[in-house]
Parts: C-alpha cells; sequence; structure tokens
C-alpha cells in the first residue's frame, strides 16, 4: 500500500511540473486559437507577442492574402504549398527577416486538412533557437513562432505550437 501511496505521490509531483497551469487560451480570429504563457501584446499590425519569465518569445501574425487566394479552392492553395520554390521563398523571406539566423529547410505537412510549413532555425551567437509554423486558411496566412534561448526545454516550444486549434 505504501508503495502504491509513494507511486500516486510521485505521478503527482510529475504531473504538477509539466502543468500548463499559467497558460491560456486566446482567440486569435474567428478561426483559430492559441495558448499563450502570459497575456499577449496585440502590436499595430495585428500580431500578437507573448515573452515568458525565461525570455522566450511566442508570436503569432495574421496577413490578408487577398480575394485571389480566398476565393481560390483548397486545391490550388495546397498545389502552392507543394512547389518546392514556395517553400524556398518563405525560406529565404524568413532569413532575410532574422539577421543572423540559419534556417534549415520547410517542412510540408497537414494540419487539421489545410497545408502548412514548419522551419526551424538557429542564432549561434546568443545561442537561441526558432520554431514556427506557417498556414493558409480562408486566404489569410498564418505565422505562429517561437524563439528560445538555448538553455531552454524546447518542450515549451511543444505546448504552444500544438496548443493551435480551430474555434
Amino acid at each position: 500500500m505504501k508503495k502504491l501511496y509513494l507511486l500516486l505521490v510521485v505521478l503527482f509531483i510529475i504531473n504538477t511540473c509539466y502543468a500548463q497551469d499559467d497558460w491560456k487560451v486566446y482567440k486569435i480570429d474567428d478561426k483559430l486559437s492559441i495558448k499563450f504563457p502570459s497575456p499577449p501584446r496585440r502590436s499595430g499590425d495585428g500580431s500578437l507577442m507573448s515573452v515568458d519569465k525565461d525570455s522566450s518569445a511566442y508570436i503569432v501574425m495574421v496577413s490578408d492574402l487577398g480575394d485571389n487566394v480566398r476565393n481560390a479552392d483548397s486545391a490550388k492553395v495546397a498545389s502552392i504549398f507543394n512547389n518546392p520554390a514556395a517553400a524556398n521563398q518563405l525560406k529565404a523571406m524568413i532569413q532575410e527577416k532574422m539577421s543572423g539566423f540559419t534556417m534549415n529547410d520547410c517542412k510540408k505537412i497537414d494540419w487539421h486538412g489545410f497545408p502548412c510549413f514548419q522551419i526551424d532555425g538557429a542564432e549561434p551567437i546568443h545561442h537561441t533557437k526558432f520554431y514556427c509554423k506557417m498556414l493558409v486558411i480562408n486566404g489569410n496566412l498564418y505565422f505562429i513562432g517561437t524563439a528560445l534561448p538555448g538553455n531552454r526545454d524546447e518542450k515549451v516550444k511543444d505546448d504552444f505550437l500544438n496548443s493551435l486549434a480551430l474555434n
């Protein structure tokens, strides 16, 4: 009986250590929600950003791609994601905006039936790691990214990126 009690206490402690009690769901728009570790700030361009106590940054940006994409069928949008040139353009765009980072190749995945690119990279001087997902839903390009100090457990990256949900 003592062993069972000890096992339950250990499991409770482990679960408590990994709990995201302070992470809260925030609605990005009428399509998507995501969990942030602290209340995000909304900038003038509509992006959301949150920084936690360990200096990890969590960012969500939404860009309207216009009526041509909004009115296109899903097969046409998916064909863009199947084009290696599009992946290389996205990688180059991110590389240009994130001076000092080296980006790895984009990986195409399926996210709840929507085409999605994942990309990660690193900045060697400050040992910062970067991870993001980019997807298109109804004419909007969603950029969901996080930058972590090198000593930070990468589990928080998964906690953030995997918390993305359809409304």
